[in-house]
């Protein structure tokens, strides 16, 4: 989710609060999957207290740890399409149509 998408999401559940936007969200991906044949549910968990440090890097760079904080700061902005390149890595005998919102970073392989 782009600081954009974040700052919508934010806004609605302050002005609508928890009790509502949660079935407003729902309602919306209701109404919706009529349209959607497939979705890809990606997310990653890094409990702060058990993971302090990540190791990035390898495929002809350098393998560095970092802490984990800054990683998942990294990782935000670019999380959607580093999904998608992952998912046609596994199933790239499919075809494919991505609709990828607000995303930025640096360029990399998944580009």
């Amino acid at each position: 989710m782009g600081k954009e998408e974040s700052e919508k999401y934010a806004s609605l559940w302050k002005e609508i609060g928890h009790r509502k936007a949660v079935p407003f969200c729902d309602n919306v991906v209701k109404e919706l999957q009529k349209l959607i044949d497939l979705i890809l549910v990606s997310y990653v968990v890094l409990p702060p207290h058990e993971i302090e440090r990540v190791q990035v890097g390898g495929y002809g760079c350098p393998i560095e740890d970092i802490p984990m904080m800054t990683f998942l700061r990294n990782l935000s902005p670019m999380f959607s399409y580093i999904t998608a390149w992952s998912y046609t890595g596994r199933h790239s005998k499919e075809e494919h149509a991505y609709l990828l919102h607000n995303f930025s970073s640096k360029l990399t392989m998944a580009w």
